[in-house]
């Protein structure tokens, strides 16, 4: 969810083919809500399992996708980091492209701003799928072109002119193996209560979706909004938007209101109450993260704590929870935190001991695996996924 100008590090460099490989990354913002509960519904094709029996044997990978947000350490090696995500399972990273940031003028586009032709090259090269996320609108709030933005979202202008930027991300990523593709990210943090505006935005998703069915037909394409939007504060909203979408996309931070952590035993039962909201539809988690501060609550073991209870939570509902994205592989360094905190307006210092602590390795130098990396590892060669 973030864009180029505002973002102090992209998702690194690599040399590929004389290409300079650079891509943004989906940066979390405010994840906030209470717990909710419910209960399996035994029999239901709907029904989900709110937990496994603490010895119960992994269940194989299958059909499953394991992605990971990737940014490098301190050292700014991509590559490096690059090649450790993928040594873990990685089959799948997150590319996102920011409508104003790539149409700088009516109908001219500026693809370096978000490294397309490289990404075309370096991720079929590395045999890894794309999770594109295009924004016309993100946590922060609108990403139109200024000649629209103005313009209601379901002005034909702005729909026309929209499918048209799709088409150019598209024709630029002609060669990349699109896992997902996700329109917007977090909308319910950047429409809130403003009624008028999830008219504008359910309408406006409805068309661009059916047309990204077509043009990328057995793609996974959602609209993502947080979990506690899903089932809690835009829960209508959302299943209004979610009725036409193929896939239920989902972001998960286990926050309280104070940004610090909630104990990670409760990804049970709030992974539950989402699969409860949607019983006929599979879910992704395009972001999910554990921040490990311990101004926040948490610490190394807590945030390791958390990726294990996540796989076991995919294990426990494998036929309906398709691709789990851990956000993400480094932590931040001072600059890059205070740059995202101006971004999104919240000088918390929790919340940016949050986006700091994200990481599952360390920023300094080359960075150390977390206990949360080494986990992950350990899960992942558990089902069956290998680099």
């Amino acid at each position: 969810m973030t864009t180029r100008e505002h973002c102090s590090w992209c998702l690194g460099t690599a040399i590929v083919l004389g290409l300079v490989a650079c891509a943004d990354t989906v940066i979390p913002t405010s994840r906030r809500g209470s717990s909710t509960t419910a209960a399996a519904q035994e029999g239901d094709a709907g029904a989900f399992a709110s937990s496994l029996p603490e010895k119960a044997a992994p269940v194989a990978k299958g059909d499953r996708i394991l992605a990971i947000d990737v940014n490098p350490a301190e050292d700014g090696d991509f590559e490096k980091a690059f090649e450790l995500a993928k040594s873990a399972g990685m089959q799948a990273v997150s590319l996102t492209v920011s409508w104003d940031d790539i149409e700088t003028q009516p109908s001219v586009y500026a693809a370096e701003a978000a490294s397309l032709p490289t990404a075309n090259v370096y991720y079929p090269l590395k045999g890894v799928k794309v999770n594109l996320i295009v924004t016309p609108f993100e946590a922060a709030g609108k990403r139109v072109p200024a000649d629209l933005k103005a313009l209601p979202l379901t002005d034909t202008r702005v729909v026309v002119r929209f499918k048209k930027f799709l088409d150019h991300v598209f024709s630029q990523l002609s060669a990349v193996d699109l896992n997902l593709v996700a329109i917007g990210n977090e909308v319910d943090l950047a429409i809130w209560d403003k009624k008028t505006l999830w008219g504008e935005y359910t309408e406006f998703s409805r068309q661009v979706v059916e047309y990204v069915k077509q043009k990328k037909p057995g793609v996974e394409v959602g609209v993502p909004g947080t979990l506690y939007g899903l089932t809690g504060r835009a829960k209508t909203e959302l299943q209004k938007i979610n009725e036409y979408t193929t896939v239920v996309f989902v972001s998960y931070y286990p926050l309280k209101e104070d940004f610090s952590v909630k104990d990670p035993g409760v990804v049970a039962d709030e992974i539950g109450s989402l699969l409860a909201v949607y019983p006929g539809k599979k879910i992704s988690f395009v972001e999910t993260g554990y921040p490990s501060a311990a101004v926040l609550g948490s610490s190394e073991a807590r945030q390791a704590e958390f990726v294990r209870n996540i796989f076991r939570q995919w294990d426990a509902n494998a036929s309906r929870i398709h691709t789990v994205t851990f956000a993400w592989m480094s932590d931040l360094s001072s600059s890059e935190m205070e740059s995202f905190s101006r971004h999104y307006a919240i000088p918390d210092s929790k919340f940016k001991e949050y986006l700091r602590t994200l990481g599952m390795r360390t920023h300094p130098g080359a960075g150390r695996n977390k206990s949360a990396f080494d986990a992950l590892k350990a899960e992942a060669t558990a089902r069956g996924w290998k680099g």
